[in-house]
């Protein structure tokens, strides 16, 4: 399976870097909810302000193009109340602002643009428990959006799609996902069913600790199963991942080693391919995280390692933080 170097490295950015992949569970979600918390954007500390500014340099480059800027403004509880998203090496052009309010409970209830263009609006069910979102563009009618289903522990049993006007890529289909959990409440199995058939399923397995040890995915088409992907985790005394490998149809593609400091964080990850089961002598992928005085990255630098063993593509995050206390 052919990856592309960008991708890999933008979504390791996109990470914030210092949270680790493996650890997640299944997103119930899926950016539905959108991050609105210190906590979702792995801050600590009274941050006021954090930018964010994504650099590529590709082979042949001497210098790093800006290709992103993004301004996360929080209050004094940390919630997120405002974002500016600028493309490209642009400040004030091609720029998207967005702010944040909250309802009585402290819950995120609505997500506009600064020039009324569109909006979004979070809707909640009688227990709390978030129940779908309203997406509506200027003089449009409402997007579609999923509506969420709880059991009686408060887990999300079902999404499902709820049709509207804008159905380009759906047309009128009915679009589902169903969740299942073990005992512990982890979240064990995701299937996607398109018109009542399944289309793809996500499985976790855990260990006593609660660690995520196996991540299997697969797409169902025409009866049988294709695109099988597998990812093993494995882990030190202190529950973090010290290494981690990746199959696809079975036939192993890489291998990658996590390195962390005296704070446990994460501040390399070397990822090598493998070829007929030899896995090479260098990395392919080499992700390190800088922090600072309160475990926030400062900067990421995620490298795509060409054969010859020369940089294919680099992308630096840099992070400034304006903290409440300074």
């Amino acid at each position: 399976m052919s990856k592309s170097p960008f991708l890999i490295l933008f979504v390791a950015v996109l990470c914030l870097c210092s949270s680790i992949r493996a650890q997640e569970p299944i997103d119930t979600y899926e950016d539905e909810l959108m991050e609105h918390t210190l906590a979702d954007w792995n801050m600590k500390g009274p941050v006021k302000t954090a930018t964010v500014t994504l650099f590529i340099k590709s082979k042949g480059d001497s210098i790093f193009h800006q290709k992103m800027k993004t301004i996360l403004n929080f209050d004094t509880i940390g919630r997120l109340v405002a974002k500016t998203v600028n493309w490209g090496s642009f400040e004030d052009k091609d720029s998207i602002v967005e702010y944040f309010q909250y309802d009585s409970l402290n819950r995120l209830s609505v997500c506009l643009s600064a020039d009324s263009s569109f909006r979004n609006d979070f809707i909640y069910d009688g227990n709390g428990n978030f129940s779908h979102s309203i997406y509506t563009r200027k003089d449009e009618q409402p997007k579609p959006s999923f509506r969420y289903y709880y059991d009686e522990k408060g887990r999300c049993t079902r999404r499902e799609y709820i049709a509207g006007i804008d159905e380009e890529y759906l047309g009128y289909k009915i679009y589902q996902h169903f969740f299942q959990y073990d005992s512990l409440d982890h979240c064990i199995e995701k299937v996607t069913m398109l018109d009542g058939d399944t289309e793809s399923v996500k499985r976790l397995k855990y260990d006593i600790r609660g660690n995520i040890t196996e991540r299997i995915r697969y797409d169902v088409i025409g009866g049988g199963v294709e695109n099988l992907s597998q990812e093993l985790f494995f882990y030190d005394d202190k529950d973090r991942v010290v290494k981690s490998q990746f199959f696809f149809d079975h036939s192993a593609e890489d291998e990658s080693f996590y390195e962390y400091n005296e704070q446990n964080q994460l501040i390399c990850k070397k990822t090598y391919k493998i070829k007929e089961g030899i896995k090479e002598n260098h990395w392919s992928f080499l992700d390190e995280m800088f922090y600072d005085q309160y475990g926030n990255c400062v900067e990421n630098i995620s490298s795509s390692i060409l054969q010859d063993r020369s940089p294919r593509a680099v992308m630096k995050a840099t992070y400034e933080y304006e903290y409440a206390d300074e």
